[in-house]
């Protein structure tokens, strides 16, 4: 499946509700995601991306490893390591051995996703200028559009 294949989204939801299934099975599985407000979250799928939240133990790696095993023999999917980050809390103390256990790197500070940072830690106005530059390209060159021929010129000048 490539890419671009018009079916690439409906085909990753399909094999994706068999890992969520595998998430949620105490049955075979006790993987503990985190708690807020009363729910649990385990993970989210957002296009062909999956981000997964559990509590900070070896023995949640060991399931999440084997559920990632049983999913990988299952659908001949794999995770991809090198694309792959671990972000833990300020409270986390297991860092080391759970990078270890799973063959993921720790993210070291911020990581982009979408464009957008993701931290761990409170993020400053800083993280956020590049992303702001683009915005402001993007709404300079809108406003370009809606101009008449003498006003596309008057801006060229004004901006030059």
């Amino acid at each position: 499946m490539r890419q671009g294949y018009p079916l690439s989204p409906l085909l990753f939801s399909v094999v994706m509700d068999a890992f969520s299934s595998m998430l949620h099975d105490p049955n075979n599985y006790h993987f503990k995601g985190i708690l807020s407000n009363g729910h649990e979250y385990n993970h989210l799928l957002y296009a062909d991306d999956v981000l997964v939240f559990g509590e900070n133990s070896i023995n949640n790696v060991k399931d999440l490893k084997l559920i990632l095993n049983d999913f990988g023999n299952a659908s001949a999917l794999r995770i991809n390591p090198l694309k792959s980050s671990i972000i833990f809390s300020a409270r986390s103390s297991q860092h080391e051995d759970i990078c270890n256990n799973l063959g993921i790197d720790d993210m070291a500070h911020c990581i982009n996703y979408l464009g957008l940072p993701i931290s761990p830690n409170k993020l400053n106005g800083s993280y956020f200028h590049s992303l702001i530059n683009k915005i402001s390209e993007m709404h300079d060159g809108w406003k370009v559009k809606f101009l008449s021929l003498a006003g596309r010129i008057q801006f060229l000048k004004f901006k030059g």
